[in-house]
């Protein structure tokens, strides 16, 4: 008995290392990436909520501090005439799972827009691996 709770335990404790290493690799990928990255969740109507992560490229880009970009929703960085359309890929997000999309940025100076932000929604239902948006 007490060599299957050893064995037991010793799987556990191989699957908590691996869940460390993979997130130690999503983390570096996240801040040393040139691309800017930023993470939020989606009510289950698919409509985006404030950025839960943001990485130093995206402070960068858009002029923001990391501060400032997490009290912002996609909607403040995108311009106006491309709001219907960015809401209007959520409940498509919600069904196919993952969404392709290209937008304007506006930048915190001046309200100026930035590059095209190439972006892969997808939705994921673990509450860690919200939907990212990548932006070039």
């Amino acid at each position: 008995m007490l060599s299957a709770l050893q064995r037991g335990r010793h799987r556990q404790q191989k699957g908590e290392e691996a869940l460390r290493e993979s997130e130690l690799r999503y983390r570096m990928l996240f801040e040393t990436t040139r691309d800017a990255i930023f993470v939020l969740p989606v009510t289950p109507e698919g409509k985006p909520s404030t950025f839960t992560a943001v990485n130093d490229t995206a402070c960068e880009i858009l002029g923001y501090s990391r501060e400032e970009l997490l009290s912002l929703r996609p909607g403040d960085i995108v311009p106006p005439d491309q709001h219907d359309r960015m809401l209007a890929l959520g409940p498509v997000l919600m069904r196919d799972r993952y969404v392709r999309a290209e937008w304007d940025l506006i930048t915190k100076k001046g309200g100026g827009r930035s590059s095209i932000c190439r972006s892969l929604w997808r939705n994921c239902q673990d509450s860690r691996w919200p939907w990212p948006w990548s932006a070039t």
